[in-house]
């Protein structure tokens, strides 16, 4: 009879899973039928031991020995209840999948998109450095799920609750189910940021951050716009390599990338403003540090992320989803190792320099538009103010600024010989002190 119990039980539970998934409905039902299956198997056990006491011991040994359940049978109960635990509790927390998301941020609704961002099917896809998603939610908890992948150059993020980072974790590969924050007041609203720490990885094919779906036990709100916009374009500084990690590091890996550690994320801070990242390491206006041509940021700059060489990231950007107020650019340190030893690349970097200004003004009529340069260095200094000059004087276009960097320490750099989170900030700081109007 125990055995016929144990069958029973276990079949019961099944069904109850099966009942929850079709038919949310009958949880009532299911919870009922828990407690008849507790006082069942309590019954169950008082008669299997009245029935034991009149056999003989010989059999009584060999009777428990077949009706007694086996390891396996209490696994798969275990398993089964957790399932069944799983699928009660989720009926109590509110999903929001990726083709939900997808129109809420297009309609600026209760999602906001950070960054050059592609939707899909499969949800959101973001690239550059700081990119990510802002929330408001009116919750206990809430959770996302994130699809990562990589070969070498794994994703890190970091989430930050009503204006402080709370956590930076690496992504896995596949699914990552991930907390944003749980057992807080669910009557009490929280902002949270998710940034993508590290740059857009154009030497890992397979490095992805695509958001999936998120849950919550509460709602999402709105999300309000910052009163200014801003585009920032840079190198290595403004992709923030270095700003994690010692001093005297070397290896050149997604560890040491703190994208929430710049002059441009400390710069959109102080002044209130949700901005655009566009920045790779090593790349210059006409030329990488290693002389490479294609390693130039102007040629990418129309498409949402072409550097990963991926179908929708090389899709045209559609400038209309984000009319930023100030574009800010920081490049030329690249450009000049290049423009020292390679006389061809000397010689287009002035004509680059004014080329890339006028197709920026192109997609941005309505902005303004600085060229800092120095933090690394000043060879190229009196070069780039000609440029901008140049540029001015030709277009007619005096809504350009040119702000030259003091040079950093660099006694003092972090990680990669790159600047600290303390050198990003006293550029921020400085180039705020610099803008006209801003």
């Amino acid at each position: 009879m125990r055995e016929i119990g144990w069958i029973a039980v276990t079949s019961l539970i099944e069904l109850n899973v099966r009942i929850v998934d079709i038919f949310p409905s009958a949880l009532l039902t299911v919870v009922l039928t828990y407690v008849i299956i507790g006082s069942w198997g309590t019954a169950i056990s008082a008669s299997s031991t009245a029935c034991a006491v009149d056999l003989q011991e010989e059999n009584d040994v060999a009777a428990n020995k077949k009706a007694a359940p086996k390891i396996n049978d209490f696994k798969k109960i275990s398993f089964l209840i957790e399932l069944f635990s799983a699928k009660c509790y989720s009926l109590f927390m509110k999903s929001f999948l990726a083709k939900d998301l997808a129109r809420d941020a297009k309609a600026n609704g209760n999602i906001k998109i950070m960054g050059r961002a592609a939707f899909g099917g499969d949800g959101i896809d973001f690239f550059w450095t700081a990119s990510g998603f802002e929330l408001n939610a009116k919750a206990g908890e809430l959770w996302a799920q994130i699809e990562s992948d990589y070969e070498r150059l794994e994703v890190w993020i970091s989430v930050w609750v009503d204006g402080v980072q709370f956590s930076r974790l690496m992504l896995n590969k596949g699914s990552n189910n991930i907390c944003l924050f749980r057992n807080l007041n669910p009557q009490n609203t929280k902002n949270v940021r998710v940034y993508k720490e590290t740059q857009a990885m154009g030497d890992d094919s397979l490095h992805r951050f695509l958001l999936k779906s998120l849950s919550t036990d509460g709602d999402l709100l709105p999300v309000t716009p910052q009163p200014l916009k801003i585009e920032f374009i840079g190198d290595s500084i403004t992709s923030g390599e270095g700003a994690i990690g010692a001093k005297g590091e070397t290896d050149w890996t997604s560890l040491f990338f703190g994208g929430t550690k710049t002059w441009a994320f400390k710069l959109a801070s102080a002044v209130n403003a949700d901005f655009n990242v566009i920045s790779q390491s090593g790349w210059g206006v006409v030329s990488g540090y290693d002389c490479n041509l294609d390693h130039a940021i102007p040629k990418h700059y129309e498409e949402i992320c072409s550097v990963m060489k991926r179908p929708k990231a090389n899709e045209k950007w559609d400038f209309g989803r984000f009319e930023p107020d100030w574009v800010i650019v920081n490049l030329g340190t690249n450009d000049q190792g290049p423009c020292q030893s390679r006389p061809d690349i000397s010689e287009i970097f002035k004509a680059g320099v004014v080329s890339f200004l006028k197709n920026i003004r192109l997609h941005n009529p309505k902005a303004k538009i600085v060229w800092c340069y120095g933090m690394i260095g000043h060879i190229l200094a009196d070069r780039l103010e000609r440029a901008v000059n140049d540029y001015k004087a030709q277009s007619g276009d005096n809504r350009v600024q040119y702000i030259l960097f003091p040079e950093i320490d660099m006694e003092k750099t972090g990680a990669l010989s790159h600047p600290t989170e303390a050198q990003q900030q006293e550029a921020a700081d400085y180039l705020r002190s610099q803008i006209v109007g801003l």
